[in-house]
């Protein structure tokens, strides 16, 4: 029923929507938010299910996300998926195979890590984007179901990625694709998980990504940036929840400053590879996903910048 909501409004010319607003905009450093975005925006506020963190329980948190997933979200043309089991060390992950119809023979793949603040969501959240990028692209989409704070906290969802990383390069034949032709990308905490497994790759001189998709990255878990105080309350993901995700997933407050957790503080970025960072207009995490893009520019690495 929300989704049909949804999509019906999105159909609606924007002096249709304005009446739904009853006229106001929602104007934040120089930027003004559609009249579509605002009633989304509003929607999800009604709905958010961490306005109140004092006695948020992260388990139940993920299952009422893992029930939202679907509502809003539009169909994406069917396509093959497996799921898969990796062993990790003390424990396992799922790892979703999205296999589309147009997928070439050792072509290209994209390793996906889903969002969430290390805390929250799931392969099940973040399914029809997967989807749609596995059809979009034409490649098939690993979708990484990490192990999430505060029960494994820094390094563990980053030593999860890397394990499900090698496995696939090292079963690219069985996968029918090209472990050259490997990305990784992921949104939110997934782009800050992706840029720093690029970065430890390097450090560490073991077989890089082919390229990176990062969406709305956090990169800076220590930084203090003109977004994250403009859109501190009333966007969705509010300055009290990015504290609450990082006191789950950081241990101790040195470990936000780590290249690993902070890869924007990487002082040698030159050679990390290709980059398309996308962010969002009225976001907390925006400034800081414009300044990695700069970061790796002005460092010689070829970035897309998208808004």
């Amino acid at each position: 029923m929300e989704a049909s909501l949804v999509k019906f409004l999105f159909r609606l010319p924007d002096p249709v929507l304005r009446l739904f607003t009853r006229g106001k905009t929602v104007t934040v450093g120089g930027r003004t938010m559609t009249p579509g975005t605002q009633i989304l925006l509003h929607i999800l506020e009604e709905r958010r299910p961490t306005k109140d963190l004092s006695n948020a329980d992260p388990k139940k948190l993920r299952d009422l996300y893992d029930k939202m997933a679907g509502s809003l979200d539009r169909k994406a043309a069917p396509l093959k998926i497996k799921d898969h089991e990796l062993d990790v060390d003390q424990g396992t992950i799922p790892i979703r195979e999205y296999i589309p119809d147009n997928v070439e023979d050792h072509g290209n793949a994209l390793i996906y890590f889903h969002g969430g603040g290390m805390v929250l969501c799931s392969i099940k959240t973040h399914d029809i984007l997967c989807r749609h990028l596995a059809n979009h692209l034409g490649w098939k989409v690993f979708s990484i179901g990490y192990r999430l704070a505060p029960e494994h906290q820094y390094p563990i969802p980053l030593n999860d990625c890397e394990s499900a990383f090698d496995w696939i390069a090292d079963n690219a034949d069985d996968f029918n694709i090209d472990s050259g032709k490997l990305a990784v990308g992921g949104d939110s905490a997934g782009g800050n998980l992706a840029a720093s497994l690029c970065v430890r790759r390097k450090e560490e001189s073991k077989s890089m990504p082919s390229r990176q998709l990062l969406i709305y990255p956090a990169t800076d878990w220590a930084g203090s940036y003109q977004s994250r105080k403009d859109y501190a309350e009333g966007f969705f993901l509010t300055s009290d929840l990015m504290k609450w995700f990082t006191n789950h997933y950081i241990a101790d407050d040195k470990d936000s400053k780590n290249i690993y957790v902070s890869p924007i503080r990487y002082n040698n970025p030159a050679g990390l590879p290709d980059a398309v960072v996308v962010t969002a207009g009225f976001d907390p995490l925006r400034d800081e996903g414009i300044a990695y893009a700069k970061h790796l520019r002005d460092a010689g690495v070829k970035v897309i910048e998208r808004e």
